[in-house]
Order: C-alpha cells, then structure tokens, then sequence
C-alpha cells in the first residue's frame, strides 16, 4: 500500500525510485527465505562457506530479466573504509566531526555548545549531507564569525548518509591529531569537561569511550542483516570472530553512535564504517563497535555530559509531524530546559500528535492527506 499511494517510510527528501524501491523489496524477501534457519531456536544462523550471499549483479539478475541501475550504485563493495597511517607525531588534539543533514535549529545549538564549552584542544570537520533547509549557509556563517577555530567544511552536493559522512570527516582529520570524536548534530555539550572526561576514559589502553553503551541481545534483525550482506574483512579470522560474536545468544556490547571518541592510532587498525548496503544510514555504529570487541578492543563507558536529543534526522525522516512539533518548542525556555534536564523527550506524548490523531488510522489517513495536498 505505501508503495502504491504513498512515500517510502525513511523519508531523505528525494522521491525514491519506485523500480528500485520495488526490488529491494524483493531481494530482501529472496535473502531472507534463504538464510539458514535454526529450527531447534527459531533463530537465523550465519550461512556456511558454501552458502554466502550473492553479489548484487547475480541478485538483480535472478529477480529481474534485466539489471537494476540504480541499486548498482548503492552496494558498491562490502568492505570496510581505511584510514591511512600517519607518520606524524601525534599532537594532543581531537579532530571532532560533526554531520548534518536538513536540522539547521538543532545545528545551531550543536555548535553554539561545542565552542562554548570545549576547552581541549580540537579542530572541527563540519560535513554537510545536500542539506535544503539553510544549514549550508548556517555552517558558512558559523565559520566566518570564528576564524579562531581550526576548521573544515565538506559540502556534499548531494545525501551521502550518515556512514559516508562519517567517514570523509575521519579522512579530513588532520594526521597528527591524536584522537577522534564524532559529535553529531542532535547532540548539545552541558560540561566544559565533556571533551577532557572521553579522553581520560581512554587512556589507559587502547579503548572506545562513550557517553552510552548496553548490553543487548543480537536479534534476528542483526543476524538477517549481518548474514545477508556478508561483509568482508582483511582476514579470514576476523570474519570468523565477526560470525561467532554474531551467532551468540547472550547479550553483547553495543554502542550508540551519537557522541564517541578513540585514538587515531585505533581506526588506522580498525578500519573505519562500513559505508554500503543496510550500513549505509543504519547498523553502521553496531558492526563497528563488533569488529572492534573480534579484535580484543573494548569499550569504555561514562556519564558523559552531554544532551542528546536523540536522532533528530531519523525523527525527521521517520515522523517529520513530531520533528516540527519538536522545532516549535525551541522557542520556549522552560519546554528546552525540560527536556535537557530530563534527557530523550516523548515525542509522541509531548507533541500531542497522538492526541490528535488517536488511532493508527487516524495517523495514516493524516499523513496520506498531506501527501496528496503536497502533490
């Protein structure tokens, strides 16, 4: 039904092409009837040397009598980005990378936070997404009004998504520059300290320090996506590592990708997103922190303080009705302070849409109207 009347659910503003949209659909559904099933569990098992998943020419082939261009462009390879080693002596410092797409009043306040409460020493990588809504000339003006800051800015002409983005604000980080962090545009520095507390986290050894982690089970969801894409590594063994850490049934370790910092010296090891296919907007930060666990890294939690607003380019593209509804609140001090005070706000309930809108009827028949008054 969406596909016949109405827009797909991860909204990037650009019209997606329905062909496409239609055989994705269809190669999700031939890879998941062919994964392996555990039968005793219920659980999807890892396939077998013998039963990997196909390359994404043989898929287009065996769904459709004739290729599919534009998923070509989308799953170009299955291995992760590297990080050049540096010959540079490392220089305290933190290269802080910053993504944005389309949330200019969020960015604002991302930035305002970071020059105001940053004392380490630190260069900025601003890296924008084909933003529409102002945030360029936001970014262009932000940077003349601080020439005092170390600072770049990648333009993207176009929605590269947050794994690729990621990466190319890695790539531009100076050499010398001891430690990275990324600092996503939805969150907000509340110490002076933010910076100095993930850098003592990892002193010690080689660590990821986060401000959020938990343990949480890897559900089929993981276990399709991971086993369906198959990603490749530098070494048969980590891919192994990779499969059995996979493959557990106890919880394991997973990071939130929203504020994080590690050494350079790290992802010039590690490697860095996984950049293509389902890790190009989403499971990135998963695979990420479990490739880092098969190599015998660990991570290093803390109160980290800061405020995260929580994914505001995926309540943006999700359910743009609450990220308006969010965007209008800015305006009041006592509903910003609240919800600083009190962490992730409830979208839903503090929006009112659901009051308006009670049933998930009601909510549909919302959304489709707008669309069609759109149109």
């Amino acid at each position: 039904m969406r596909w016949t009347v109405s827009r797909p659910v991860v909204d990037m503003g650009t019209e997606a092409h329905r062909r496409a949209r239609l055989f994705g659909f269809l190669a999700g559904v031939r890879d998941g009837l062919r994964l392996p099933v555990d039968r005793s569990t219920g659980l999807f098992r890892a396939p077998s040397a013998s039963h990997t998943a196909p390359s994404s020419a043989s898929a287009a082939a065996s769904v459709a009598d004739e290729p599919v261009t534009p998923l070509d462009a989308i799953i170009t390879d299955r291995s992760p980005g590297v990080l050049a080693r540096s010959d540079a002596p490392p220089v305290e410092r933190v290269s802080i990378v910053l993504p944005n797409w389309n949330a200019r009043p969020f960015l604002v306040r991302a930035l305002d936070a970071l020059v105001t409460r940053t004392t380490f020493p630190y260069e900025l990588i601003v890296v924008d997404n084909g933003s529409t809504d102002g945030s360029k000339d936001y970014i262009r003006d932000f940077l003349r009004r601080h020439p005092e800051l170390d600072a770049t800015f990648i333009d993207n002409e176009e929605n590269r998504y947050f794994s690729t983005a990621c990466n190319q604000g890695f790539q531009a980080a100076s050499p010398s520059s001891k430690y990275l962090a990324l600092y996503c545009n939805d969150v907000e520095a509340r110490s002076d300290t933010w910076l100095q507390d993930l850098i003592e986290a990892v002193q010690p050894e080689d660590v990821i320090a986060s401000g959020q982690a938990a343990l949480k089970p890897v559900t089929d969801r993981y276990r399709g996506v991971f086993s369906s894409y198959d990603p490749q590594y530098a070494t048969p063994d980590l891919s192994a590592r990779m499969a059995a850490i996979v493959g557990r049934s106890d919880p394991v370790m997973h990071l939130y990708g929203y504020c994080f910092l590690l050494k350079r010296s790290l992802v010039e090891k590690t490697g860095l997103y996984l950049h293509t296919g389902p890790f190009t907007q989403y499971h990135s930060d998963w695979e990420w922190y479990l490739r880092w666990a098969a190599m015998g890294y660990r991570i290093a939690p803390i109160e980290l303080k800061v405020h995260h607003w929580h994914s505001i380019s995926e309540l943006l593209a999700f359910y743009p009705d609450q990220y308006r509804d969010l965007v209008d609140r800015l305006d009041d001090p006592a509903a910003v302070e609240r919800y600083l005070e009190t962490g992730r706000p409830l979208y839903d309930v503090e929006s009112g849409f659901r009051e308006k809108y009670p049933t998930a009827w009601a909510r549909w028949s919302a959304r489709v109207l707008r669309h069609l008054g759109r149109a």
